[in-house]
């Protein structure tokens, strides 16, 4: 079965549907129209946007949205951290598509959102310190991406009442799992891995498209590891014993490809699995 990354070379949602489910009716992606946050935005408290420098803060003094946040995560109030026509055309077209004809093929849609770490580390407070440093302010993370996946599942639920779900967390930055280069500890990735997908529905899957240690991500309870074949198909290979595990507990392999275009980088549409 083929998917692929949900970033696609259109700006037209109508246009990005209609490839999506061409060439991979089995298993289309929610598809993106750009890299912008803002779609998984709406809904995190304690969020400030400096436009001029393109730079995301967060500021924990705000408690009272805080507090309003929490009791909509207690609750399971999925509908108050919907995404927006605005900032997510591609989700939206997509539905509309199911609407007028399902592909007969279609077995699960896919959905990708931002990983906890990746994210984590590139959005600061005012002194600097990254979100993922603050547990806090990773649990707010946490807790947004789950609301907001459950709501596009159930979104999904209303047209499509069978269909499954494979769920993505895209982390190329999984490589600083304990490295010299970064104080990222494996545990807690890990669990944070775990935590995200224990309370999501569906196939779990993370997308990582540099290398890492590749046997600690085999640990987690991710079922679906999505790595970049071209590369790092000789790295993977390292772990024969990890893997074997992995593959024996139920774990599949997802492989796909990416290349360097013109200073950009332009993810290769097959990711299969």
């Amino acid at each position: 079965m083929a998917t692929t990354l949900p970033t696609m070379p259109h700006r037209d949602p109508v246009k990005a549907c209609r490839a999506i489910l061409e060439f991979f009716p089995e298993a289309p992606c929610v598809p993106r129209l750009s890299l912008s946050l803002r779609m998984f935005l709406e809904g995190m408290p304690c969020l400030r946007v400096e436009e001029e420098k393109r730079q995301l803060r967060y500021d924990l003094s705000r408690q009272e949205e805080l507090q309003r946040f929490y009791e909509r995560v207690l609750s399971s109030d999925v509908d108050s951290f919907a995404m927006s026509p605005q900032y997510a055309q591609g989700f939206y077209a997509l539905l509309d598509a199911f609407r007028q004809a399902a592909p007969p093929q279609l077995r699960l849609v896919h959905i990708q959102m931002p990983g906890v770490l990746t994210w984590g580390l590139s959005m600061t407070d005012s002194s600097g310190r990254p979100a993922w440093y603050d547990r806090t302010m990773r649990e707010v993370l946490v807790n947004t991406l789950i609301m907001k996946t459950r709501w596009q599942a159930k979104k999904l639920r209303e047209i499509l009442p069978e269909v499954g779900f494979l769920v993505t967390l895209g982390e190329p930055t999984l490589g600083l799992m304990d490295s010299p280069f970064g104080s990222v500890s494996a545990e807690e990735v890990l669990q944070v891995l775990n935590d995200f997908f224990g309370q999501v529905e569906g196939l779990s899957c993370v997308h990582c498209c540099s290398n890492m240690d590749w046997g600690q991500l085999m640990k987690s309870e991710t079922r679906v590891i999505n790595f970049d074949a071209y590369q790092y198909t000789n790295k993977m290979a390292l772990y024969p014993r990890e893997m074997n595990r992995f593959l024996e507990k139920g774990g599949m392999l997802g492989g796909g490809s990416s290349r360097w275009r013109k200073r950009r980088w332009i993810p290769r549409m097959k990711t299969g699995f």
